[in-house]
């Protein structure tokens, strides 16, 4: 509940869920005045975590630059959790941790502890055969790193009917001047934030999830 509550995760799903828009099958409207009144007088403190970042969010909406994800806003795209598959928004409860060798992320205690010891190969001394080993690839960022986003979204199926225009955008605007195309994520980089970990020095590693832990400040752009 604290999560919930004091930390802000509804507010923190619905930004990722906004700076994830590439690659999921919604549209969400950007915020205009009335939007932030409703907001600060509702939740006191939320303009000065969100506000900008919501700001951003209309500014990079039309299609004349790269999505918000592709530019230098001061959001960090969140690691994913090995256990829950939810992305680990509560960044100070961050953790990560190795099974069989391996390296993996966690969005809480709980999760790296599900993982590390509930589903081992034995618990508290008894075999655990029936357990499942979240062994493959759990993770869709993994499945697509190194793609191009244009390729990504076309192997999803995001692609409208006219073969070039995205389904998901960042607006409610129908004028079709105003629609994202594959034309305009050609030639950005889908990366599995898991995978760049693991390929890290330890040395970078730990300062990588030092930074992580700390937070993010948003910046206009």
């Amino acid at each position: 509940w604290d999560r919930i509550v004091k930390g802000n995760y509804v507010h923190k799903v619905a930004q990722f869920f906004s700076f994830g828009w590439p690659v999921a099958f919604w549209r969400i409207d950007g915020m205009v005045e009335e939007d932030f009144e409703w907001f600060e007088a509702k939740y006191p403190g939320w303009y000065n975590e969100f506000g900008q970042y919501w700001k951003n969010y209309v500014k990079a909406s039309l299609p004349v630059q790269p999505p918000l994800m592709y530019l230098d806003s001061g959001y960090v795209y969140p690691h994913r959790c090995w256990s829950c598959n939810v992305p680990a928004l509560i960044r100070e409860d961050f953790c990560v941790d190795e099974v069989d060798g391996e390296l993996y992320t966690y969005c809480s205690e709980v999760c790296r502890w599900t993982h590390v010891v509930a589903f081992a190969d034995e618990y508290n001394g008894r075999p655990t055969p029936a357990m499942g080993r979240f062994s493959g690839r759990r993770q869709w960022e993994e499945c697509y790193h190194g793609w191009d986003l244009a390729d990504v979204v076309k192997d999803l199926g995001f692609v409208r009917s006219d073969g070039k225009t995205i389904i998901q955008q960042p607006h409610l605007h129908f004028d079709d001047a105003k629609m994202w195309t594959l034309d305009n994520f050609k030639g950005l980089e889908v990366r599995s934030p898991l995978l760049d970990l693991r390929a890290m020095s330890l040395e970078d590693r730990e300062k990588h999830i030092a930074q992580y832990r700390a937070g993010f400040t948003i910046k206009p752009i």
